[in-house]
């Protein structure tokens, strides 16, 4: 049961919130006198007041997620809880991961799909001539808004399958893959079979990845690297598997799964390579001990919002 001082405390986070947005077209010093003004002498409305200040001083930072830019929705979503918030991508697709994994979900005639947490897709099937030798065959076409899918295609399917994925495409006929956005750019990691993947503004616009490779770039080109198979969207396992990656794809790949949002406090800090293995069932530890690698902090301002910076 929520107690009458918990129900005084959400009530006055809303509020600072709003005096907060309601001041942001004219900047810090204005946000901070409206607030001042506001609470007064009041140690309650002072608390909320200090913690509107830090989640608006961390929006104004860097966030480190596709999902970034919607600053009001962010501070709001921080204050209130990070269910209270949500991008149109996942608002408009036809499949959406909340903050868990989907797994085992069938799209079509042989092909099985796993949606890590924060995915968005748009699915279409329909019927195209010259797909297959045969004639006529069923193109299954997924439009990858964000996050990342993993497709186990029968070889047996008569049709192809396309995963598309900012101006980049996928296209298979029987394999197990990975396509994911990262960092804004597309990343396609096969474990199995081989995918055709397509950039039309490269300089080669069809390259195939086989087994064992890994493909990652956006419409103008990519580049070709090895990838162990078993570390081909290893969050359908629970893990996070990072190899000198930047700590704000790291941060990104958690924050998928943290009810809340996350802030990098420094863009040079999110350049910072990380190498290790992280649990993603508990997204607040993950993420204190990838910022520690870096000797960086995790500082919480609510239980919502959470803000990496150096010590």
């Amino acid at each position: 049961m929520t107690g009458k001082g918990e129900t005084r405390a959400h009530g006055l986070n809303v509020e600072a919130a709003r005096i907060a947005l309601s001041q942001s077209s004219a900047g810090p010093d204005a946000i901070r006198s409206a607030l001042d003004t506001w609470a007064g002498s009041d140690g309650a409305r002072r608390a909320a007041a200090d913690r509107a200040l830090r989640a608006w001083a961390a929006t104004g930072m860097r966030r480190r997620s596709p999902r970034g830019g919607l600053i009001g929705l962010v501070l709001i979503g921080a204050l209130l809880g990070g269910a209270a918030w949500q991008t149109a991508p996942q608002w408009l697709s036809d499949i959406t991961a909340g903050k868990a994994a989907i797994t085992g979900m069938r799209l079509g005639d042989g092909v099985l799909a796993d949606l890590d947490a924060g995915t968005a897709i748009d699915i279409d099937s329909d019927i195209q001539e010259g797909i297959a030798d045969d004639g006529a065959a069923d193109v299954l076409t997924i439009q990858l808004h964000e996050g990342a899918i993993h497709l186990t295609v029968d070889p047996a399917r008569a049709g192809a399958v396309r995963v598309i994925a900012g101006n980049v495409t996928a296209e298979v006929t029987g394999t197990r893959f990975e396509v994911a956005e990262i960092g804004g750019d597309v990343q396609i990691a096969v474990s199995e079979g081989s995918v055709r993947v397509s950039a039309p503004g490269a300089a080669t616009p069809r390259t195939s990845v086989s087994a064992g490779q890994a493909w990652r770039g956006d419409a103008t080109g990519g580049t070709l690297g090895a990838i162990i198979a078993q570390d081909v969207a290893p969050w359908r396992e629970g893990w996070l598997i990072a190899n000198n990656r930047p700590l704000e794809e790291v941060v990104e790949a958690i924050d998928r799964r943290f009810r809340g949002a996350i802030l990098i406090a420094d863009g040079a800090l999110g350049d910072q390579p990380v190498t290790g293995s992280y649990r993603l069932d508990d997204p607040v530890s993950a993420l204190r001990a990838a910022a520690t690698a870096r000797g960086a902090q995790v500082t919480q301002i609510t239980p919502w919002l959470l803000i990496v910076s150096r010590d």
